[in-house]
């Protein structure tokens, strides 16, 4: 993992690069599972079976899936773009005209 990319809650995001062979990025997001209920534990499995059915150009792709005894890791593309968060936050939630949906969506 070369650095980290963001971090919220139980969760933080890290840019991974390939040591050997063609150079390929992904992200990685490390969950921790201390201090997790059961039900959280049972939302990120169900968050990990949608995402693996996810297949869209505006999306990043789930890859992979790994847990050991204190973490859960989700390997995905690696998105360079604005996040829908993002846009929504900073921008002007509400006031979208047809074309700003077209220009995110597609």
């Amino acid at each position: 993992m070369v650095k980290q990319l963001g971090s919220e809650g139980f969760s933080t995001v890290w840019l991974a690069e390939r040591i050997n062979g063609p150079a390929v990025s992904k992200a990685i997001k490390v969950v921790r599972k201390q201090n997790i209920s059961t039900e959280k534990i049972n939302l990120l499995k169900k968050e990990f079976s949608i995402l693996k059915t996810v297949n869209h150009p505006q999306v990043a792709g789930f890859r992979e899936f790994y847990e050991d005894n204190l973490n859960f890791y989700i390997v995905s593309d690696l998105w360079n773009g604005t996040s829908l968060l993002e846009i929504l936050t900073n921008g002007k939630m509400g006031e979208f005209t047809e074309e700003d949906v077209m220009n995110i969506m597609f």
